[in-house]
């Protein structure tokens, strides 16, 4: 009889080892490893990727289930070993105490083992966990159930809200300095900008008229300073066809065909709506390969010119300056210059009305 309960215990203990080593062995596995692994054994790989994503909850309730079945069945068995009978040698020992101590101990070698030779126990973590998903997955789809029910996903905007909180946590203990805070917090608002929020207005936007010659074009100052810019038909911007690059207009001037009109130099321009966020002007930015498109209204006017520039400085939070560029930023020039243009008006308006106010005078004197 004693040397079954010893048996017993020595099993229960190889389980707990077993069941530790699998579950490290689990979380070690890395993506790039079971890609590669999936080439040899795919059927393996694959089942072991499924639990680590979309069976996670399944793999973890199974393992919880086998452990707390294992300390169970040891609890029994122990207690069957102490009263057995106190001639034993070990009858007067705590034995409890010691089976605790040998758990602890075991399941932190085997964990640690587990880690440090993951990939080579891949097989015996497949066999292993493929046994408990088998056996335990009607309980475990109970628990998940249960579980989702009681504690349901957090939405959207919670998870937004607790990445936010991680952040400032971060940078308040010292972990991002300043400028990977900025990036983090710009990347978070990023689906939430529009490009009307970022784009260049339509007034401060250089642009040319169709039927003006490659030799007017080419000595306009503004050349210097932007590589593409739309081309426009008729009385206003509104009507662009398209845009040109600076290059092709100074290659036309240096080959001698400086009588060309822009519409022979337009390219396609790609429009986009105003109130695009800035995650899909990016997809578009990238599926098109482009770098500027025409921001429009809801009725189809034009509001301005978005950049990929524009989206990756609100990407970065900060402002992208070459040596060439003049003006940082034309919001802040297209502002200055309504102000100064409300500021001109107002001026004038308040002139004609002392002129208006001394006519009434003289004529009141008369």
């Amino acid at each position: 009889m004693m040397y079954l309960e010893l048996s017993l215990l020595i099993f229960c203990f190889v389980l707990i080892a077993i069941n530790a080593l699998s579950r490290s062995a689990l979380t070690e596995l890395t993506p790039q490893f079971l890609d590669a692994f999936e080439a040899i054994k795919p059927e393996r790989a694959g089942f072991l990727i499924r639990l680590r994503s979309t069976n996670a909850a399944h793999a973890r309730i199974s393992l919880l289930i086998m452990d707390a079945l294992i300390l169970l069945l040891l609890g029994a068995f122990t207690l069957l070993w102490t009263a057995s009978g106190l001639e034993k040698p070990l009858a007067e020992i705590p034995t409890l105490l010691i089976s605790l101590i040998l758990v602890i101990v075991i399941k932190t070698l085997a964990s640690a083992i587990g880690e440090r030779y993951a990939e080579r126990l891949t097989s015996t973590t497949f066999v292993y966990l493929r046994i408990l998903s088998f056996v335990f997955y009607p309980l475990s789809l109970i628990l998940v159930r249960l579980g989702t029910f009681l504690n349901p996903p957090m939405t959207e905007s919670e998870q937004r809200e607790e990445f936010d909180a991680l952040v400032d946590t971060a940078r308040e203990e010292g972990t991002l300095d300043d400028g990977e805070y900025r990036i983090f917090k710009s990347i978070m608002n990023f689906s939430e900008i529009r490009v009307a929020d970022i784009m260049t207005p339509r007034s401060v936007v250089f642009s040319v008229q169709s039927k003006k010659t490659v030799a007017e074009v080419a000595l306009m100052p503004e050349l210097q300073m932007y590589s593409r810019f739309p081309v426009w038909e008729g009385d206003s911007i509104d009507g662009v066809i398209g845009y040109a690059l600076t290059k092709d207009v100074l290659r036309a001037a240096l080959d001698g065909r400086r009588n060309r009109t822009m519409d022979r130099l337009v390219r396609q321009a790609n429009f986009i709506p105003d109130n695009a966020t800035l995650e899909k002007a990016l997809e578009q930015f990238l599926q098109g390969r482009q770098h500027m498109f025409v921001v429009v209204d809801e009725y189809g006017g034009i509001e301005g010119l978005v950049t990929m520039e524009d989206v990756l400085e609100t990407m970065l939070g900060t402002e992208i300056v070459d040596e060439a560029d003049r003006i940082i930023d034309l919001r802040e020039l297209a502002k200055s210059r309504r102000d100064k243009r409300v500021a001109e008006y107002q001026e004038r308006d308040i002139l004609n009305k002392q002129d208006l106010d001394d006519e009434d005078i003289i004529s009141d004197d008369e």
